[in-house]
């Protein structure tokens, strides 16, 4: 996938475009193949598959419910599990006891820890 607006702003030399895209690069893992299958479940979600790693994208926002990928992993899933199985991840990020969130945009990670999302 080509960002249109990423190689724009290259070519122009003006590095202020906004790249909204998040996501995380999990390996193939009993984990990570859970949080792919998870995750493409939610609309605008992509996962690419890769031999050896998934890359799950979506634009602006990505949640990873980690009740949800415990029930599909078939045990208990927490930041902790998920980290040892995600290589890196690019956006904004935020854990709480209940999921994994990336966000593209920092005023709204802001928002998300005030409010205790």
């Amino acid at each position: 996938m080509t960002d249109a607006t990423a190689t724009s702003a290259a070519e122009n030399g003006s590095g202020d475009a906004a790249y909204d895209y998040v996501g995380l690069v999990m390996q193939r893992t009993p984990e990570g193949e859970a949080v792919g299958r998870v995750c493409s479940q939610t609309p605008g979600v992509e996962v690419i598959t890769n031999t050896t790693f998934l890359d799950v994208r979506a634009k602006d926002r990505l949640i990873v419910n980690f009740d949800a990928v415990g029930e599909e992993l078939g045990s208990d899933m927490d930041g902790y599990v998920l980290q040892e199985h995600m290589t890196t991840h690019y956006g904004r990020m935020a854990m709480t006891d209940d999921s994994f969130i990336l966000v593209a945009d920092p005023l709204e990670l802001i928002e998300l820890i005030n409010s205790g999302s």
